[in-house]
């Protein structure tokens, strides 16, 4: 069992300003909003939420429905053995939830203790990967089985990158950012979207990997997949599987930079 780690392409400006209002108004109606159908006409079975004002409220998620917590920290693997590829599961869904003792929307908000957080497997989370995957995300390349974008701590460690607080900060948002609004599952597992990056900081990510010694080739999906021999990727000589991994990662980021978006972790 196990899910494949994808690296892709995340149109975030068209997400932060029509995919956001759309879910916020969602959560606030109780309903599935206009427009909130695939391409078949269909409306997604989630249809019934307590309302929640969560724009009005909400001080848990950023203005994008990211997590920006530190919980997770870049530092919490780097005494694992190297050969120990898997992160294993996010932690379980009560320990991602809200806590405020002051917020008026507790007892109905999905995100917190006192609410309804059963129902965002159920309902919310349907919704919001249904939402993204349709809307705003598009190519991607395979990076991992199980892997997280922490995974590479011990490999920054060796090429001296550890040092770099952007670096550490960018991977814990692919990380971080979805760990509320983008889990698949209630209890726990991998599966789901893991977190993004703004435009802005996939540049920043693309010029702190480009410095590393990683394999090098045309920045293409195509190129990527040439590594691919029968059901696995072989890296060049001289290089792990790690370092054509976290390749793969600068060479999505140098895409998405050319169309002007961001990038998005997912596992599925």
């Amino acid at each position: 069992m196990g899910t494949d780690a994808k690296i892709k392409i995340f149109d975030y400006n068209k997400y932060q300003s029509s995919m956001v209002p759309m879910v916020l108004d969602y959560l606030k109606k109780g309903q599935v909003p206009d427009g909130g159908v695939d391409e078949d006409g269909e409306t997604p079975t989630c249809t019934s939420i307590p309302p929640v004002d969560l724009a009005k409220y909400c001080h848990f998620l950023s203005n994008d429905l990211g997590w920006e917590g530190e919980k997770c920290s870049i530092s919490e693997s780097e005494n694992r053995d190297e050969s120990d590829n898997e992160l294993g599961p996010w932690d379980g869904w009560s320990d991602r939830l809200c806590i405020s003792s002051d917020c008026p929307e507790q007892t109905k908000c999905l995100f917190h203790k006192s609410g309804r957080p059963d129902l965002a497997e159920e309902v919310f989370h349907q919704f919001f990967n249904y939402l993204l995957t349709g809307a705003a995300i598009g190519e991607g390349q395979f990076v991992g089985r199980n892997y997280s974008a922490l995974c590479y701590s011990e490999l920054l460690l060796r090429l001296k990158k550890r040092s770099k607080k952007l670096i550490s900060r960018l991977l814990r948002h692919l990380q971080n950012r979805g760990r509320v609004v983008g889990c698949h599952w209630f209890y726990c597992g991998t599966e789901g979207i893991h977190g993004w990056l703004t435009p802005e900081e996939t540049t920043d990510l693309y010029n702190e990997l480009s410095a590393l010694n990683l394999p090098t080739y045309e920045p293409t999906f195509e190129a990527m997949e040439s590594f691919r021999q029968d059901s696995s990727y072989e890296p060049p000589e001289g290089f792990s599987f790690k370092q054509l991994s976290l390749s793969y990662v600068r060479t999505v980021c140098s895409i998405a930079m050319k169309e002007g978006k961001g990038v998005i972790w997912e596992n599925d």
